[in-house]
């Protein structure tokens, strides 16, 4: 039987590199890395995608929830989907993406499929959830310095409505102002409610566990951490899957794009955009705690 890994996040948290490096790691498996997702930046993986999924999937199909996570996780969210449908959905691309590899042990690291993710648990019974969160100040920073992070790009003048906003929420009070706030706002308010809607959805899941990027890939114990990770995601049900712990990828860096100190030069405006939408978030995780940062958010106006 086949044995799925999900890991996921906002995106900006090295996704690419457990795609990248797991496949080394966990016996006869396979790590896949938001598959079927046209990457331009990488021309030889796109000729082979459009190889295996088709031109149609690559282009077109990339604005429907038929053949895109992405676009179904909104979807999805928003209501615009039955469940029934949704998860027929997932079973159809993922059907399509494993018709291509013969591993046993497969590993789904994307960001797109933050809205699946319970959905995905009943589906695949005996899997493994992983859920990487980052200190949001150096996620934005990543985020709006990376050209290829579509969210609310020109991307989106093509393929309407395929990322989270406010309009998918009858609730949210940001849907009547969102055409008025900057692309940091609406950064910041992506952050916090694809987090939130997350550790909501699978909380006091056995088979789900949250993990800070900071641990993985900047502290001094993130060979503990990652093998910490590396254990959790091998640990099913059905039995263990053999892993071997490579400590030296670590001190690999796949697609990495901020300066972690570069919030300390942000106006006290900023700061505090970025604090009403996620601090919260930041108590809970344990970011926001430097002296610097306090001033900036309680200064005065």
């Amino acid at each position: 039987m086949t044995k799925r890994i999900f890991i996921s996040s906002t995106g900006r948290t090295g996704t690419q590199f457990f795609s990248k490096y797991l496949k080394r790691m966990i016996d006869n498996s396979v790590s896949l890395h938001e598959p079927g997702t046209p990457w331009l930046s990488k021309p030889d993986l796109l000729k082979k995608q459009l190889k295996d999924y088709g031109l149609y999937h690559m282009t077109i199909g990339q604005s429907k929830n038929t053949h895109s996570m992405y676009k179904l996780s909104r979807d999805y969210l928003a209501e615009e989907v039955s469940k029934k449908k949704a998860i027929d959905n997932i079973i159809q691309i993922n059907r399509q993406v494993e018709s291509l590899y013969e591993s046993e042990n497969i590993v789904y690291s994307s960001g797109h499929i933050y809205g699946l993710l319970g959905l995905l648990d009943e589906i695949y019974k005996d899997s493994r959830f992983i859920f990487i969160i980052r200190d949001p100040r150096t996620w934005i920073e990543s985020a709006m310095n990376k050209t290829e992070y579509s969210l609310y790009g020109p991307v989106e003048l093509i393929f309407r409505n395929i990322s989270l906003k406010p309009s998918c929420f009858y609730d949210d009070p940001y849907k009547h102002c969102w055409h008025k706030l900057s692309k940091f706002e609406k950064y910041c308010w992506y952050y916090s409610k694809l987090n939130e809607f997350v550790l909501s959805d699978m909380a006091e899941k056995e088979n789900f566990k949250v993990f800070k990027y900071e641990d993985i890939f900047l502290s001094n114990l993130r060979t503990h951490h990652f093998k910490e990770l590396l254990d959790f995601a091998s640990d099913f049900e059905s039995g263990p899957v053999k892993t071997s712990y490579f400590p030296s990828l670590l001190n690999k860096k796949v697609d990495s794009k901020s300066n972690g100190d570069a919030w300390q030069s942000w106006d006290v405006k900023k700061a505090k955009i970025l604090h009403k939408h996620c601090g919260d978030l930041m108590k809970k995780f344990g970011y926001g705690h430097e002296e610097l940062w306090m001033d900036m958010v309680m200064a005065d106006d």
